[in-house]
């Protein structure tokens, strides 16, 4: 997946690069060794239950997840992923968390100390926000991020600026105000927590360039001065609404091409990283940085690994759900 993110000139750079750098590992899961790359991340589903319904949405076509049928036990599920990050901390992978919807979870908390607990560093933190301000046992989700040491790349998705035009879009009950979104960027930026606004470039949303400058700059207005733009990830045209699916589909190397042929955009270096090379460009007083994704890894190397909420450990071949790890039986 193609990506253009836009940040303050000023961020630490957080790329992968030096492609030479990184070993292949080698761990047992499931009774056979397999390779691992030493920078491999973790995928948690906190849930498979949201409060969006994203036409787009991956869920909605990846096999491993429409054949994932959650734990509704929250100490079930909590055990099993105390004994998966246990199992896992010897290749320690970076963490990311999503769902489903997962600051709407109840079991959100416990999950966040279990991933503290066990000293793994959060990659990202992926919600569309609408429970980032609840409390739960009288504490507000943020505060145990921010207790719990997630500081950095609180990704929340909307896919527009107007509230009206996001809710056409994500169909989300519940939807954020730009109040909340507001206060929401003040508690990170008094906390030194990072977050950021996550859209997916769409024909009937965000399409062009300057539809993607006039989003920066709304939300920079509310606090919030990262954005990245997705393009939608390639699905089986097989599928089940994969017409509708295509035919919203924007390439971002079209925008990347206008980037480079505009006076605005200054041209610093390229980046070449393990997973994509990233041209940087200065714009303004913010850093643009476009990530071209590479097909070079082998597939039987594992880089990313997914812990679905029914139990399962599975590798990345996201469509292919014989790629499982390690299954659960769950209690009888």
């Amino acid at each position: 997946m193609n990506t253009i993110k836009f940040e303050p000139s000023w961020m630490p750079k957080t790329e992968t690069h030096d492609v030479e750098k990184y070993s292949i590992n080698q761990m047992e899961i499931g009774g056979k060794m397999r390779d691992i790359y030493s920078n491999v991340g973790l995928t948690i589903y906190v849930t498979n239950r949201c409060n969006s319904d994203c036409m787009f949405c991956m869920n909605k076509f990846e096999d491993n997840f429409l054949c994932s049928k959650e734990i509704m036990d929250d100490d079930e599920y909590l055990e099993r992923l105390d004994y998966i990050l246990r199992l896992l901390k010897p290749i320690n992978p970076s963490v990311m968390i999503t769902g489903g919807e997962p600051t709407k979870a109840r079991r959100l908390p416990e999950v966040i100390k279990l991933v503290h607990k066990y000293g793994y560093v959060l990659r990202s933190f992926s919600t569309n926000g609408t429970g980032l301000l609840d409390f739960v046992d009288g504490k507000m989700i943020l505060q145990y991020m921010y207790e719990n040491n997630f500081l950095n790349n609180i990704n929340i998705s909307r896919h527009a600026i107007f509230p009206e035009e996001n809710y056409r879009i994500m169909k989300t009950k519940g939807d954020l105000t730009n109040t909340q979104l507001c206060e929401i960027a003040g508690f990170c930026a008094g906390h030194n927590m990072r977050v950021r606004m996550g859209c997916t470039l769409q024909k009937d949303g965000v399409c062009t360039l300057n539809q993607m400058l006039q989003y920066y700059s709304h939300y920079e207005d509310l606090g919030i001065d990262t954005v990245v733009f997705r393009e939608l990830i390639p699905i089986d045209i097989t599928k089940k609404g994969s017409d509708e699916y295509q035919k919203l589909f924007v390439d971002i190397s079209q925008i990347h091409d206008v980037i480079c042929k505009s006076s605005e955009f200054i041209y610093s270096n390229t980046l070449d990283g393990l997973y994509y090379n990233v041209e940087l460009f200065h714009y303004q007083d913010k850093l643009v940085k476009y990530y071209r994704e590479k097909n070079t890894a082998s597939p039987e190397i594992i880089r990313d690994l997914i812990f679905y909420a029914d139990g399962r450990l599975v590798d990345t071949n996201w469509n292919d759900v014989s790629k499982t790890l390690l299954d659960y039986e769950r209690r009888v």
